[in-house]
């Protein structure tokens, strides 16, 4: 992995730019209609009723959201810089309008869906085979062969082509799939769809529309969420039957994430913060960083965001796309989608990854999995079991493959990373391995 950690400063940066467009700013500057509150002086902050204050620690190393304002803030001589905080360093604090209702609440989704996945809230676009830009307001062909990337979570397609293609990396492993891929289709697609303000049988139920008049045969690759979206569409949804499909799943969550669950939601994203800043302007498939300031402010204007049983199943259920994904035995979503015996009429395929790491920066993660190095790291901890640092590996391939498959075995049918290969949520379509695995699942 070529890490590339960016400086808190970059951090902040970042994330001021990112959630902007929610109207959200850094302490000292003004929000949108907002009324003078006295001018800031060095003593805690007092906002209005109707203002909220977010900060984002740096507690020895590792990036902790926290909701409210921070402690009096005066020089460190630890750091050198910056303010203290009572549990570490400050890393940038925000303030925003707090949010009234269930109405405003989805806007606010569907604005950092916009962010997050611009051609949203639900496009279909043709992919020229040789520049690999995507023409907005495609129809599918009625015949012939295609072939449909589905992204997931916080993502577009446009990412998914990015990291195939290889633009900031080198070597290029991707790049031979996508030419055979250019020869083999008689049209390439990709399905753009927002991710957080929709569940995904909203979003397959597009889908499924937009395929009702074509008898083309379907491949699919398909990360992260973008599963659950194609499993309802192939299972339940088309309206061609007898449609020959063939899908690959990469890294997705068939049984959901823990992330996801209620009483790790918080935790998740403040992991999701300490990827972003570690990999910094190396990671393209998911802007982490982004997505994570963005969801966190969302449900703190939400009141939810320190929230505790039963209080964190409503703050889950205020965001549907991450809902339908919730790792709980009782979810009806999952349920639904997994009821009754497997699929037949549709090839499947997975990408499986086991992620673990001794690597230096990567501290923090044994806060938030199972490999816990002291006893309050339980405080943190998100995952109990093996994950890619985003969806846990058992879920990979529930239900959709039987009873318990042979991933580490069926070469076939799963191109499986295990602990020892590095290979995380973020960097499938970098690994030759997936790359050949695509190239033999699909072009044949």
């Amino acid at each position: 992995m070529n890490d590339e950690p960016l400086s808190n400063a970059e951090v902040a940066r970042q994330i001021h730019a990112a959630l902007e467009p929610l109207r959200v700013v850094p302490i000292g500057e003004e929000l949108p209609d907002e009324q003078p509150i006295g001018r800031l002086r060095r003593y805690p902050i007092r906002a209005a009723d109707d203002v909220g204050i977010l900060t984002l620690v740096d507690i020895d190393g590792v990036l902790i959201w926290e909701d409210g304002a921070s402690s009096p803030a005066v020089p460190t001589a630890r750091r050198g810089r910056g303010r203290a905080y009572p549990d570490g360093q400050i890393v940038t604090q925000l303030k925003y309008s707090k949010l009234l209702g269930s109405n405003q609440i989805n806007e606010k989704l569907r604005q950092l869906d916009r962010r997050l996945t611009p051609l949203g809230p639900a496009e279909l676009s043709e992919y020229d085979r040789t520049t690999w830009t995507g023409q907005t307001g495609a129809a599918p062909r009625k015949k012939g062969r295609i072939l449909l990337f589905v992204h997931g979570t916080f993502s577009n397609c446009a990412n998914m082509i990015s990291e195939l293609r290889g633009e900031d990396q080198s070597p290029y492993p991707g790049r031979v799939f996508l030419d055979k891929a250019a020869e083999h289709y008689d049209q390439i697609l990709g399905y753009d769809h927002f991710t957080l303000s929709v569940t995904p049988l909203v979003n397959a139920v597009d889908l499924a529309r937009r395929f009702a008049e074509s008898e083309a045969e379907l491949d699919i690759v398909c990360h992260s969420r973008g599963g659950l979206v194609v499993r309802w569409l192939c299972e339940q949804l088309d309206r061609m039957p007898g449609r020959r499909r063939r899908v690959v799943f990469v890294g997705c969550p068939l049984k959901g994430t823990s992330l996801a669950d209620p009483q790790s939601l918080r935790n998740g994203l403040n992991l999701l913060t300490n990827v972003g800043k570690l990999l910094g302007s190396t990671i393209g498939l998911v802007p982490l960083l982004a997505a994570a300031g963005g969801l966190t402010q969302i449900l703190s204007s939400a009141g939810a965001f320190i929230a505790r049983t039963p209080a964190a199943d409503a703050m889950v259920g205020l965001v549907p796309g991450l809902a339908a994904m919730s790792r709980i035995i009782n979810n009806a979503e999952l349920d639904s989608l997994n009821h009754g015996p497997p699929n037949s009429r549709t090839n499947y395929f997975a990408v499986v990854s086991n992620f673990q790491t001794e690597a230096a920066g990567w501290r923090f993660w044994k806060m938030f999995n199972l490999l816990k190095v002291a006893d309050h790291t339980a405080d943190y901890l998100v995952f109990n079991q093996h994950n890619d640092l985003v969806v846990d590996t058992e879920s990979m391939t529930y239900h959709a493959f039987g009873d318990a498959p042979d991933v580490q075995r069926n070469a076939d049918q799963f191109c499986y990373f295990d602990e020892t290969k590095g290979v995380h949520h973020t960097v499938y379509f970098r690994n030759p391995l997936t790359v050949e695995f695509l190239t033999n699942s699909l072009l044949v």
